[in-house]
């Protein structure tokens, strides 16, 4: 065979003959026709445009609703809101009352505390405790007293009515005289004051453990107003201290001039600031209380 025979078959054989398969393209089809049907699938019209658009927008608001009722589900209404106003102000309002009312009894109570004291002190008005005598025979105790009161009272004759001794918690003797007239008392105890001091014998005032409290944080605020005002016109009176005509007492630990604050009162009244000693005074007492 020549070649030129042998190059005709050549060209005529192709490889895929008896493969039954198609022949592999040597590449992408670049024709102008097959480029104008390509560009004709993927344009699409101003409604079409517009319509897909919308149709995703309304889709991404849906979501975009579900997501926010999920999330503020559990978040009050306006209704809520006005409800829970409703009830804070009714809150309010009732705390107010509570207060005012507070207040009431507060005063109904000291005013109820000051009824008790007067008629305490009206019970006791007559008597005297003496601390530092022996326990004696009921019937020499009498006579005794009878005698000792003479002697400090400057009266020709004085009514005993009655006496009695008993025994603190401390150990210590008490003796309870009860005499039939008070008006000799500020005598016995001024001149007792300076007579029995130096031998261990004291005579005060019968008074309850609260009055005697009150009384004896008086007595250390006289002191310690006699020592910065030498001349000031000071007194005690049972368990109330007056100043310059002003009357002071003690409710609990507040240092009171009626229903006012004491301390600022008698600031005014002597031109001192006594609040630290008042203080003090409190302190000093709530020590000896603990210590007890």
């Amino acid at each position: 065979m020549s070649d030129t025979e042998f190059r005709s078959q050549k060209a005529v054989e192709s490889p895929c003959v008896g493969t039954g398969k198609r022949p592999r393209s040597s590449g992408s089809d670049t024709s102008p026709e097959h480029q104008a049907t390509t560009r004709r699938k993927i344009m699409l019209t101003e409604e079409e445009e517009q319509r897909i658009c919308k149709s995703i927008t309304a889709s991404i608001c849906t979501m975009m609703e579900q997501m926010m009722e999920q999330r503020f589900s559990k978040i009050a209404e306006k209704s809520d809101i006005t409800s829970l106003a409703s009830a804070i102000q009714a809150i309010q309002t009732s705390e107010e009352v509570i207060k005012a009312e507070m207040v009431q009894l507060k005063n109904d109570n000291e005013s109820l505390r000051r009824q008790l004291d007067v008629l305490d002190r009206r019970t006791r008005q007559d008597r005297l405790t003496i601390r530092g005598l022996p326990i004696q025979n009921p019937i020499e105790l009498k006579g005794e007293m009878k005698k000792l009161m003479l002697s400090m009272s400057g009266a020709s004759e004085i009514e005993v009515r009655n006496t009695f001794q008993i025994t603190a918690k401390t150990g210590a003797i008490i003796t309870i005289v009860q005499l039939g007239d008070e008006s000799v008392i500020p005598t016995i105890l001024r001149i007792a004051s300076a007579k029995f001091k130096s031998a261990g014998i004291s005579i005060t005032r019968d008074m309850s453990a609260e009055a005697r409290l009150r009384s004896n944080r008086m007595l250390r605020l006289r002191w310690e107003l006699r020592q910065k005002i030498p001349d000031i016109d000071v007194k005690l009176s049972y368990d109330r201290l007056i100043v310059k005509g002003k009357q002071f007492e003690w409710s609990g630990d507040r240092f009171l001039c009626g229903n006012e604050d004491g301390a600022r009162v008698l600031k005014t009244a002597i031109g001192l600031d006594m609040a630290s000693v008042i203080q003090g005074i409190i302190d000093h007492s709530a020590n000896r209380t603990k210590k007890k």
